[in-house]
């Protein structure tokens, strides 16, 4: 098995960084943010990078960059860390303004 790197173009409105899905889940055709675990309660390793200068909210599907109703946990660049995802986990950012090109590396692919 191996990783698999990419950037997601994270904007101020929330942006999928990744879903997981156990293998029962996973779809035929996933999309380029869908990876697959071994099991619903087997962890999967992911890697996630902010650059300098971008800062970014990082919550569920209604992640906001600001104190509404879903403010996120803010993150500012630079800034790397792991984050281990189990089946059906998932994590979006909103940017605090313009765009911020977020490093994600999925292990075990």
């Amino acid at each position: 098995m191996a990783a698999i790197g990419q950037t997601v173009s994270v904007g101020t409105s929330a942006t999928q960084l990744f879903q997981v899905l156990d293998a029962v889940s996973y779809p035929a055709s996933p999309t380029a943010t869908q990876f697959k675990a071994g099991s619903a309660n087997d962890p999967l390793p992911i890697l996630l990078s902010v650059p300098s200068g971008g800062t970014v909210y990082l919550g569920g599907s209604t992640v906001t960059n600001s104190g509404g109703a879903s403010p996120g946990c803010a993150v500012a660049g630079p800034a790397t860390f792991s984050y281990n995802a189990i089946g059906d986990d998932s994590l979006y950012a909103a940017a605090s303004s313009g765009t911020v090109l977020v490093g994600v590396c999925v292990m075990r692919q």
